[in-house]
């Protein structure tokens, strides 16, 4: 793989940062170069074949992340129509209530931070994958 083919992949991965990656764009290519390829080496791999394993392994992630989310949200449903079933008995106990609405908010926050980091994952892969190296490097 050449150094621009190199240069290009990466660039291709700062351009979806906020600003374009022109802030980070000489220092950071450079950065990230040499850590993917200081990854590839330990790995055995060539640079070329890396960068799409990373871009499908962010996307697999996302996909498990969806999945967790979409196991959450029914749980969400069943935890608060038992706490709303539970304030309407003439003798119900505000424990059970308090417990059920509980699990339910949990359950609630974990559906929206993992629906919302899988899709984050799916929607935008090349980011993940560059945050990769860059976290593997430090």
């Amino acid at each position: 793989m050449t150094s621009n083919s190199r240069n290009a992949i990466i660039g291709e991965s700062l351009a979806t940062l906020g600003d374009g990656g022109r802030a980070h764009w000489g220092r950071g290519v450079r950065m990230a170069m040499e850590l993917l390829e200081k990854l590839a080496t330990n790995l055995g791999l060539a640079v070329d074949h890396l960068w799409p394993v990373l871009i499908y392994q962010a996307q697999m992630y996302g996909q498990v992340l969806l999945g967790v989310g979409a196991l959450f949200l029914p749980a969400t449903v069943v935890l608060w129509s038992m706490s709303y079933r539970e304030s309407k008995k003439e003798y119900s106990s505000e424990d059970a209530i308090f417990t059920y609405a509980l699990l339910g908010a949990v359950c609630c926050a974990t559906t929206l931070i993992a629906a919302t980091s899988g899709l984050m994952r799916l929607l935008n892969p090349d980011f993940y994958a560059l945050r990769y190296i860059l976290n593997a490097g430090s």
